[in-house]
């Protein structure tokens, strides 16, 4: 069954939506980045899995356009964190549109750390606002290397709004292998995949 592709489901519901898949992921993510690193971050319950996954490394400078995700990394105490100003968004704790996009432009950080709504069967990135795909896009182009973190279900959902293709990105981080024809251009692309969940084993 498909979800929606009119909007996203309330962030509380994302947020245990999957859980365990995603605390897989941010485990193999937070292993990969070395302490000391500068990351952009962007908005979603994955990526912020991901840095409470992170809590145990030191000298962490992070920058994100999500509430939650900077005060969670606040928690961490050799931490540097930084938001844009601007709307917040109820409900979310997103900060988008134009303010985030030039936040993110003013860094150029270790990783990019981002998630999406939805793939595409072609591989084309899905988001349901277009301030969302401009700060995702934001961050990919500022940033020395660049993960996408998504559960599998992602290769199974709706939303309308283009923005990059999944080869774009240097790494993806998934809880399964996505499906065969996106599997087939991610390895074409020399991008790595790293399969996080029961699979990897």
């Amino acid at each position: 069954v498909q979800l929606a592709s009119v909007g996203n489901l309330e962030y509380r519901m994302r947020k245990v939506l999957r859980y365990s898949a995603k605390q897989q992921i941010a485990a193999a993510v937070a292993d990969a980045i070395p302490n000391g690193s500068s990351l952009s971050i962007s908005i979603g319950t994955t990526p912020e899995a991901v840095v409470s996954a992170m809590l145990g490394h030191t000298n962490l400078k992070i920058q994100s356009n999500n509430l939650n995700i900077a005060m969670i990394a606040n928690t961490a105490g050799s931490f540097d964190v930084s938001i844009p100003g601007g709307l917040i968004r109820r409900g979310d704790g997103d900060i988008v549109g134009p303010a985030a996009v030039a936040f993110f432009e003013s860094y150029k950080a270790d990783f990019g750390i981002f998630g999406v709504a939805a793939v595409d069967a072609d591989g084309g990135l899905l988001d349901f606002y277009e301030e969302e795909v401009a700060a995702r896009q934001a961050i990919l182009r500022n940033c020395r290397t660049s993960f996408l973190v998504l559960d599998h279900m992602k290769f199974e959902r709706n939303a309308h709004v283009r923005g990059g293709h999944i080869t774009d990105v240097d790494r993806v981080f998934c809880d399964k292998a996505p499906p065969p024809g996106i599997a087939s251009k991610l390895a074409e692309a020399g991008v790595t995949v790293t399969i996080c969940g029961k699979e990897s084993n």
